[in-house]
Parts: structure tokens; C-alpha cells; sequence
């Protein structure tokens, strides 16, 4: 099963699998599995459920990683060491995160099982936001799905069942946003958001 697919700074596919890690050279039509880290004692268990090549190492060999009960990975791929990344007090048992993003040159975010996670991996701080039900400018439901961030800077959040949710640092705090029961072209739409892009013109694309 492939969970997510990305292209590096040198034009190689990484795809992360319930086997593992994949890369793909096109050029020189080569296809290799990846070593997961030497921590994973399971030689059974490889699933990787999010993966990311970092471009704010320009060199292209920092590789992010995700496995169920193991956490946030960070790979150097020039030496080959894979470091594990405590996410705070979120269990690395529970966690399952499907999307790495990067915000600035200090910070990921992380979408998931576990809400909207904010790590800075200069400091080492983790924040996670979740669902609250006395604050209505709490996370709309702690399944999240997707993260996208447009050309203002605006962080998208979308979740599975719950619509879509605007992070505004002013209050640090979101704005809900549903979609359900809305149509188009007499087709209802959703509040289970698989994926999410925005254009350049300021449109977000659902």
C-alpha cells in the first residue's frame, strides 16, 4: 500500500509503504528499497505512513519520516543515521501522522490522529492542537487529513468528518469552516476532506 509520494531536490520518487521506503530513480531507471531505521527491532514491521524531503536542507539529504509506534524519524541520507523525535508527551504508540509539511525554515507540521502537531526542530517544541467542545476556536475535530499553507501564509487545516479549519496567529486559535450540505451541480459536498491545494490566485482547491 503507498501512503505518500515526493520528489526530491535531485528529481528521485520517494514513496512510503506498508513495506517501507522506496526510491526511484527516473534517469537511471533504478528502483531500491530504503533501510528504515536500525531502532525498529520488528524486522516485520516497516510501515511508513508519511514521509517528507526536507527543502530547507539544501543539499536534498534530509528525509522525514513517520512509522506508527515509532514516531517522527529524521534520516540523514549522506551518512545514513536515523534519528527518532519525541513529538512531547504524544505517545509514539498512539500517533499515526499522514502528512509532513514544513512552514518556515523552523518549523514542521504534522497532520494526523492527533490533531494539528507544530514541531520546531531547532528547539525541540511541540505544540498540539485538538478539539475542544467549550471553544468554538478550538481544532474542529482532531482527526486531521490534510495541511496546506497558500501564497499569504495562511495555514489550512482539513479534517476527516469535520470540514476545514483557518489557523490565525493572532489568537492562536482557528477559524471552522464546513462545507456539508453544500452544492454543486446537485452533487452534495463533504466534510471529509482527502486532500487539499492552493493556486496561486488565492483559491484553495478542495
Amino acid at each position: 500500500i503507498c501512503t505518500s509520494v515526493e520528489v526530491d531536490q535531485q528529481n528521485n520518487i520517494w514513496i512510503s509503504t506498508s513495506q517501507g521506503l522506496m526510491l526511484i530513480n527516473p534517469l537511471r531507471q533504478l528502483f531500491k528499497q530504503v533501510p528504515v531505521a536500525e531502532f525498529i527491532r520488528e524486522d516485520w514491521y516497516t510501515s511508513v505512513s508519511a514521509l517528507y524531503q526536507d527543502p530547507a536542507d539544501k543539499t536534498g539529504n534530509t528525509l522525514w519520516y513517520v512509522m506508527p509506534q515509532y514516531g517522527l524519524i529524521k534520516s540523514d541520507l549522506t551518512t545514513g543515521e536515523h534519528k527518532q523525535i519525541r513529538l512531547g508527551a504524544i505517545s509514539t504508540k498512539d500517533v499515526f501522522i499522514s502528512q509532513i509539511i514544513r512552514q518556515n525554515d523552523s518549523t514542521l507540521l504534522m497532520a494526523g490522529n492527533s490533531g494539528f502537531i507544530r514541531y520546531n526542530d531547532i528547539t525541540g517544541q511541540v505544540t498540539q492542537y485538538l478539539y475542544n467542545k467549550e471553544d468554538p476556536t478550538s481544532l474542529s475535530g482532531n482527526f486531521t487529513s490534510r495541511i496546506t499553507i497558500d501564497e499569504f501564509g495562511n495555514v489550512w487545516i482539513g479534517t476527516h468528518g469535520h470540514g476545514i479549519n483557518l489557523y490565525k496567529p493572532s489568537c492562536d486559535c482557528f477559524e471552522r469552516i464546513t462545507i456539508a450540505d453544500q452544492k454543486i451541480y446537485n452533487v452534495y459536498l463533504s466534510d471529509n476532506i482527502n486532500d487539499m491545494a492552493a493556486d496561486g490566485k488565492g483559491n484553495l482547491w478542495i
